[in-house]
């Protein structure tokens, strides 16, 4: 039996439709039933409920050979590194409980950082724990910036224009969130790893803003243009977008951190680290959709 938690997420999809396809038993966890059903009707078990129920996740995690375990988002919580670490402390207590030999899970580039990362920060705290799991192997996968994370941009990208805090030469690594799944399905399907790892996912290559602002702004027929905006303004903007101002704060710290050097790879890119799905493979998609609802 494998377990999947944010089953219907953007990794954990992928993760779930590739298990079910080797032919094996999958528990999805997802919050809402609706979105579950399509899993559910492909063979998955769907297990309704909140990631902080521990109820919940002991129930999914029984039994399990092997658990894909994340932190979903959460755009409204008060205090976000408090949520993280709500959530984290569930998912460590099921899996020791119902000991669990076999745990993937998603963390992200930077998260080697104890402080001054931003929400990466409670990605270090739950490396922490999972790592500190007596008996289980466990792999962190750390992958690079999503390519989906160009939605939040949309409204710009729309009007011709890219603001961030980054620098727009910067160089960092984006990958594709179906690569993400991919891999993370193909380690559970091997459970080659043993103790406890890290594994780096850099995507096809690096991209700077600049190059990225070209490669969509050919897609969807105009120029983008890329502007650095001060840290301050920048977590304006993110609050009036509709986030707390709590998490505004820890998005801008992870920026800083970038633009710093202080958050980047720490593993040289090579064929292990390295995903297929290449910008400009990802862009005609998200062009289309861009204009033709303006949504994913």
């Amino acid at each position: 039996m494998y377990a999947v938690t944010g089953a219907t997420g953007n990794t954990g999809r992928v993760i779930v439709e590739i298990l079910l396809a080797a032919g094996k038993p999958v528990r999805a966890i997802g919050r809402s039933a609706q979105k579950l059903q399509p899993l559910a009707d492909k063979g998955a078990e769907p297990i309704v409920g909140a990631l902080d129920d521990a109820g919940t996740v002991a129930k999914a995690f029984k039994d399990a050979q092997a658990v894909y375990a994340m932190i979903p988002p959460s755009f409204t919580a008060p205090r976000f590194r408090a949520y993280q670490d709500r959530i984290g402390e569930v998912l460590a207590g099921a899996l020791r409980e119902m000991r669990v030999p076999n745990v993937v899970h998603l963390s992200s580039i930077g998260a080697d950082q104890a402080t001054g990362v931003g929400p990466v920060t409670g990605l270090h705290a739950q490396e922490e724990r999972l790592s500190a799991l007596p008996a289980a192997n466990v792999l962190h996968l750390r992958p690079g910036f999503f390519m989906e994370n160009l939605w939040a941009f949309a409204d710009m990208l729309r009007q011709g224009f890219l603001a961030s805090p980054l620098r727009p030469d910067l160089q960092f690594p984006w990958i594709a969130t179906r690569d993400i799944g991919q891999v993370a399905a193909d380690e559970l399907l091997q459970l080659g790893f043993r103790g406890k790892q890290v594994r780096e996912l850099h995507g096809q290559r690096d991209l700077s803003l600049q190059e990225t602002a070209r490669v969509v702004g050919a897609a969807v027929g105009k120029e983008i243009r890329v502007q650095q905006v001060p840290y301050d303004q920048a977590e304006q903007v993110l609050v009036q977008a509709g986030l707390t101002q709590d998490l505004a704060s820890l998005y801008v710290e992870m920026n800083r951190a970038m633009n710093e050097g202080r958050m980047k790879p720490r593993e040289p890119r090579s064929s292990r680290t390295t995903t297929p799905t290449s910008i400009e493979t990802f862009v005609q998609g998200f062009a289309a959709a861009l204009d033709r609802t303006g949504t994913p």
